[in-house]
């Protein structure tokens, strides 16, 4: 009779961790100026359209990487069976919750070689609990 009762115990407490990560948090052009809470060493990831072959790419301007510590960058270029130029994707940004704050993420979305002139702004305010 013990048994089966543990075994309950050990599968419920894996579905509420599961269940209450943030690590599935996927944020989205949506998400520009908004605010979020996530718990330490938790963590979520800005996902943002992007067209590098025109030479603009999204770029972290501003972030307290006491609080919050980018860990994680890529970029996923759309299908093009066409096999056409020119053609975008998106940049997928991952981000880890380091310690109890609050955080600004500025992201511009510019060319490297005209810092100053950015096309685009992402602002997420983050706040770890």
């Amino acid at each position: 009779m013990l048994l089966p009762i543990i075994m309950v115990f050990f599968a419920l407490m894996g579905c509420a961790e599961q269940a209450g990560g943030d690590e599935a948090m996927r944020l989205t052009e949506a998400a520009d100026g908004t605010a979020i809470e996530v718990y330490q060493n938790g963590g979520f990831t800005v996902d943002l359209e992007s067209n590098p072959t025109t030479g603009y790419m999204w770029a972290v301007v501003e972030l307290d990487g006491g609080v919050v510590e980018e860990v994680g960058h890529e970029y996923h270029a759309d299908p093009n069976p066409e096999m056409m130029t020119g053609t975008g994707g998106r940049e997928e940004w991952v981000f880890r919750a380091v310690a109890p704050g609050t955080a600004q993420l500025v992201m511009h979305y510019r060319r490297h070689w005209e810092p100053d002139d950015p096309d685009g702004t992402f602002t997420l305010t983050v706040t770890v609990k």
